[in-house]
Parts: structure tokens; sequence; C-alpha cells
């Protein structure tokens, strides 16, 4: 069986709109995007079993996701700078090369930026997952 390879050009963050249903954009200028997904434990061990532990189902889950770039323009910068600063909640996409996505609400953890005297100004974001997270796969004609 081959394996399948998929290049970091087509992992994506994108910020939707306010609109019902949300427009997605890619959030300006990425580098870098990332995800990791966590799934809080809840240890029922006890002395009776065996030095082996038990786990419950249902602990919280949450997801982390961060993306760094190149601030592309004016309109990226101020958009960015808003949502950090007003600790609002929005709606995030992330795509993956072979259409998976996950989309649902994150709220901006941190921002930074960065400029150096001979180079693009760039940031970093940082999103907390902030309440269900739904999971679709693209489903080929």
């Amino acid at each position: 069986m081959a394996q399948t390879k998929f290049a970091g050009i087509a992992f994506l963050l994108k910020l939707g709109s306010d609109d019902s249903p949300p427009v997605f954009t890619t959030v300006a200028g990425q580098r870098t995007t990332s995800l990791s997904i966590n799934n809080e434990q809840i240890d029922t061990t006890d002395k009776d079993d065996s030095r082996w532990r038990k786990l419950m189902e249902g602990g919280v889950r949450s997801m982390s996701s961060s993306a760094a770039g190149l601030i592309t323009g004016q309109d990226a910068f101020k958009t960015l700078m808003n949502i950090a600063l007003q600790g609002s909640i929005k709606t995030y996409q992330l795509v993956f090369a072979d259409g998976q996505t996950l989309e649902g609400p994150f709220q901006v953890s941190s921002k930074e930026l960065t400029g150096e005297y001979t180079d693009a100004q760039q940031y970093t974001l940082s999103l907390e997952s902030a309440g269900d997270i739904d999971y679709s796969e693209f489903e080929s004609a």
C-alpha cells in the first residue's frame, strides 16, 4: 500500500465571519499551523484493580491550535488585534490536505507580534477550544 504524504501548505487555519452560516477566510499569511487534541483522563483506580490503572470515559476534551506567519496587510493586522484584545470567541475551521475539517468556537489565548528591522512583521496566534468541535470528512463524488 502506498503511503500518502501531505504538504504543510494545505493545512490551514480559517477564521469564520459573523454571518450565518459563516464564511471562512484563511488567517493572514500563515507559514505554520498546528493542532493538539486533548482528552483529560479520569482515574478510577483503587486497591482492588490488580495494580492496573482504570480510566473512566467522559473526561474533559479540548483542542488547541496555533498559527504563525506574516502580517499581510492592515486589515489582517486589525482583525487579529481586535480578536485578541476583545477576548471574544469566534468560529474557526482547520482544513487538512485531504479535505477533512474541524470547526468550532475558539478563543485567542495568546498573540505575539514580532518585527525585525530587515524582515516582515510576523505574528503567532494560539487558540483554545470553547465548545463543541465538529469533524467532517471530504466526500468525493
